[in-house]
């Protein structure tokens, strides 16, 4: 984390290094090896890679003509949402506020308004967290008029982002308490999802969008919703394929966990956070859904549990 709160402090003056960025297509394959990192919830191994990543292409987006810096702040976008997502579920909610305002200054300077929408999704993270649903609702509608596919040929690559942006809206609605609106996002994504068919992991955009997605997040609103039971009963219906990314998964059984609590199963909600830890380890210790499911297991039970009691170790300090 030093060295990304380092690499933070390069953007509009260039940082200087011992040797000169590389080229362009080498950046970009770094960019995507990142990418696939955040995806599979591989925070050690992304934290070494980024801050060096992003000095290079922050240096080499004041190194080039101006014509072609856009495809410079793409990369850097890019590799701003990883260092988005890995501050967020670590717990370093301070650094993620930093690196939103990062990334939509580098989503702006890009020409493809898909990264934008890619920002945008990024800064309703804090607003989810602040209570300030209703700015993050009205920010995600202005994307959608912005980027809703005029050409038949650009639906593949507009419409999962369309989708995810759906969902992230039906998450600040139930957050609202909003059922109604909730549901008709819900609907909305559904539409586009069947309309797509596979499941898809973002490629370039970076997020993820497809019908098992759309599933989960059923589950996700209902369980902000506060319906432990209805949220148990959809997850029922949900089979994750291999495909989805670990980073994704992981975080529905981590969630459906505290529906399970919820609804009086804490054999079941144990079963789920082995299940997130099997599939994004590094992302199952660090939520805070995690230390809290465990705690109200811990209170919970009355006689020793092995996998109770190594859940918690595996876990490490103060639960």
């Amino acid at each position: 984390m030093p060295g990304l709160r380092h690499a933070l402090t390069y953007w509009d003056l260039p940082p200087e290094l011992a040797q000169p960025p590389r080229d362009w297509h080498t950046l970009k394959a770094a960019t995507l090896n990142a990418a696939t990192l955040r995806r599979n919830a591989q925070h050690v191994k992304l934290m070494q890679t980024l801050p060096g990543l992003m000095m290079e292409l922050t240096a080499a987006s004041h190194a080039v003509p101006e014509a072609q810096r856009e495809r410079y702040f793409e990369l850097l976008t890019i590799c701003l949402f990883a260092a988005h997502s890995v501050t967020y579920k670590t717990g370093y909610l301070d650094l993620s506020s930093v690196v939103e305002d990062r990334l939509i200054w580098a989503a702006s300077r890009s020409s493809d308004p898909l990264m934008g929408a890619l920002a945008a999704w990024g800064r309703t993270t804090s607003m989810l967290q602040t209570g300030a649903y209703e700015i993050g609702l009205k920010l995600l509608d202005r994307l959608q008029s912005i980027i809703q596919p005029s050409k038949t040929e650009r639906e593949a690559v507009m419409l999962p982002v369309s989708g995810s942006l759906h969902l992230r809206s039906s998450m600040l609605a139930a957050r609202a308490g909003n059922a109604e609106s909730a549901d008709a996002h819900l609907a909305e994504a559904e539409r586009i999802a069947r309309h797509l068919g596979d499941d898809h992991d973002g490629g370039w955009h970076q997020l993820t969008f497809g019908p098992t997605n759309v599933k989960i997040h059923e589950v996700a609103t209902r369980i902000e919703l506060c319906d432990g039971p209805g949220a148990v009963a959809l997850a029922r219906q949900i089979k994750i394929p291999d495909s989805l990314p670990p980073i994704r998964a992981g975080h529905h059984f981590v969630d459906l966990s505290r529906a399970q609590l919820w609804s009086g199963d804490s054999e079941g909600a144990l079963h789920s956070l082995y299940q997130a830890r099997r599939l994004a380890p590094q992302q199952t210790r660090h939520l805070p859904t995690t230390r809290e499911v465990l705690r109200m297991i811990l209170r919970s039970h009355r006689r020793s549990n092995e996998q109770l009691a190594k859940m918690v170790t595996w876990i490490g300090g103060e639960i």
